[in-house]
């Protein structure tokens, strides 16, 4: 293997993973305000159908029906109902909801 590809490449590979992922400052201090500490916006869509972030599980409470020491937690959603169920024959009525990937 000609000498200068293996220099190239292993250049092409160090500078690769020496990069890094980096937000600015203003963006950071969003983080816990209007972003989510992962990084995500907390306020919900418009037509509601992605609610707004809320804090995720508690930690300090446990659920009703929780039982220590099992290892196993309560479904903190079993109230909660789908608004639509997508499938192959109904994809046209919800095609605003679709990625155009997901149509294809």
């Amino acid at each position: 293997m000609d000498m200068t590809k293996v220099f190239a490449c292993a250049l092409t590979t160090l500078c690769i993973s020496s990069t890094y992922a980096a937000v600015a400052p203003d963006e950071a201090a969003q983080l816990g305000k209007t972003l989510t500490l992962f990084g995500a916006e907390q306020h919900g869509n418009a037509d509601g159908s992605i609610p707004a972030y809320d804090g995720g599980l508690p930690t300090s409470t446990a659920p009703a029906g929780f039982v220590k020491d099992t290892g196993k937690w309560v479904n903190p959603y079993a109230e909660e109902k789908p608004l639509y169920s997508i499938t192959a024959a109904n994809m046209a009525q919800y095609a605003d909801k679709l990625t155009e990937a997901t149509k294809a």
